[in-house]
């Protein structure tokens, strides 16, 4: 069997040699068929020496590149598309046979009859084989109509702007046919919402991908590209700025340290004026097209009323040590029944210097842990000495933004030490008391010490306990149950019967039986 192979090789790789069966390229059963090096696509070959390929079996071709050690994909971001249109072509008795690797147009190919060489069953006699000259070749490559079309931004629409809990999320749909767009800028105007002065913009992502953007950014409106030190291009496959063609995809800005649910405070207006940029290059960094959120109805202004904020109560704060945590995390609880959200202003951190030395480093609340994306850090510093005194007022150049608890919340405060990476406890040979001294001030005037509850999470509310009653229950009541007949004129006197009292002995301890038959429990018992 006579074999084509016709290959469309991107630069700036060059084709090193192309061998056929085996379980790779370097495998000693592959047989090289042709060696290169080509270092202009298309390549074009022709192999004069016959590959039989046996019956029923699937059979590898193998490209072999040079100047690359791992994957074409993962190293230089390639794609199967790359490699269209390529076609292997197969010279059989009368009957040209292609296959392409994205369907391509297969071109007109009238193959001379060549006898299959003599080794074969399947003819009597003896042929022989003979070759079919290069340079009667009829084949002609050509790349017309089958290069992936380049996008074009008319393809690209808004469809839709929604408000999540703490997220602002714009569908995007790519209606290219096949070539993806990049993300190149986000330039997202927003504001903070009442009462909220530490809300800020954490990251952007697609999604749910890795974000392409991190945070946080502590002012109102956000634009960022490639030359903000959070912005993450991600080569060689850009997936995390990558809208693919054909699909719709969500571009995902992360707001945190804000209120509960932002859908009670925005609309989509509120975003007005907010642009996305994209560029047609691959993986690139041009604004090329641009979208522009500029059609939503925008929120009525609303009249500033001053309302009265009541003097807090500082018994409805409290600071319950939590637990030990890993990488020397100690998790506090804060919890609040004030009737209104509270900031938290200040914290005093202190603990035994006389244990093995550790390092305050910062200070977090919410999240699932200290090191979770949803965790806000709101103090960084790096203090050797206890006590660390960190206070928002002040011009404190490590308290990072203000943050406070909601009326009800039960709150996790993370206080993140260097000097192990273990508990502090195992590690270490802390124990909670260590830590006493240390305070939380809430609205700067409340100022709550650390205490030790045994167990703070989750809490637990006792039923009530069931209190005996000393009051004898034996004086029966005449009912109507006991009514005869209406005929009957006697009606019997209930005679109350006492059941006789249990053996001595056989009483729940604190448990006395008195004379009237009744049973007395004391509180100690």
């Amino acid at each position: 069997m006579d074999e084509d192979l016709v290959g469309h090789i991107p630069q700036p790789d060059f084709l090193a040699s192309i061998g056929i069966g085996g379980e790779s390229a370097t495998s000693p059963a592959t047989v090289q068929v042709w060696e290169g090096p080509d270092y202009t696509p298309p390549t074009e070959t022709y192999n004069p020496t016959p590959y039989l390929l046996p019956s029923n079996s699937d059979v590898n071709i193998w490209w072999d590149f040079d100047h690359i050690a791992g994957r074409l994909d993962d190293e230089l971001g390639y794609t199967r598309e790359a490699f269209y249109p390529s076609l292997v072509a197969f010279n059989l008795p009368g009957i040209a046979c292609y296959v392409s690797l994205d369907d391509a147009p297969i071109p007109t190919f009238t193959p001379s009859f060549t006898p299959l060489p003599s080794n074969t069953p399947l003819l009597s006699g003896t042929p022989t084989f003979t070759p079919v000259p290069t340079n009667t070749r009829t084949i002609t490559p050509t790349k017309t109509g089958t290069e992936t079309p380049e996008p074009v931004c008319e393809y690209l629409m808004l469809e839709s702007v929604t408000i999540g809990a703490s997220t602002l999320e714009i569908a995007v749909r790519n209606d290219n046919i096949s070539a993806p767009v990049f993300i190149s800028r986000a330039d997202i105007h927003w504001h903070k919402p009442p009462g909220y002065g530490g809300f800020y913009a954490s990251n952007m992502r697609l999604d749910w991908r890795e974000p392409f953007w991190r945070g946080p950014d502590y002012t109102e409106n956000t634009d960022v590209s490639s030359s903000d030190p959070g912005w993450k291009n991600g080569a060689p496959a850009y997936d995390g700025r990558r809208l693919s063609a054909g699909q719709t995809t969500l571009v995902q800005m992360a707001f945190l340290n804000g209120p509960v649910d932002m859908r009670s405070y925005y609309i989509p207006g509120d975003f007005d004026g907010s642009t996305l940029y994209f560029s047609l290059q691959w993986g690139g960094s041009t604004q090329d097209c641009a979208l522009t959120i500029d059609s939503y109805p925008t929120p009525t202004p609303v009249s500033e009323t001053p309302t009265f904020t009541p003097q807090p109560v500082c018994s409805d704060y409290s600071v319950l040590f939590g637990r030990f945590e890993s990488n020397g995390v100690v998790h506090l609880v804060l919890e609040s029944t004030a009737p209104s959200y509270t900031p938290i202003t200040g914290a005093m951190i202190t603990w035994n210097d006389s244990k093995p030395s550790i390092l305050l480093d910062f200070l977090a609340v919410r999240g699932p842990h200290a090191f979770d994306p949803l965790a806000v850090p709101f103090w960084d510093g790096y203090v050797a000495v206890p006590p660390a005194n960190a206070l928002e007022t002040g011009g404190d150049p490590v308290w990072l933004v203000t943050t406070g608890i909601e009326p009800g919340e039960t709150l996790s405060l993370w206080v993140d030490f260097d000097g192990t990476a273990s508990t502090l406890s195992q590690g270490l040979g802390y124990v909670p008391e260590d830590f006493a001294g240390t305070t939380i001030t809430f609205s700067e005037t409340c100022t709550v010490p650390l205490s030790f509850d045994p167990s703070p999470l989750p809490t637990y509310t006792p039923s009530p306990t069931y209190t005996p009653s000393l009051t004898p229950t034996l004086t029966p009541t005449n009912t109507a149950t006991w009514t005869m007949t209406p005929t009957a004129t006697d009606t019997p006197t209930l005679i109350p019967s006492i059941t006789p009292l249990p053996p001595p002995g056989t009483y729940p301890p604190g448990c006395y039986p008195q004379s009237d038959g009744t049973v007395l429990c004391t509180s100690d018992g």
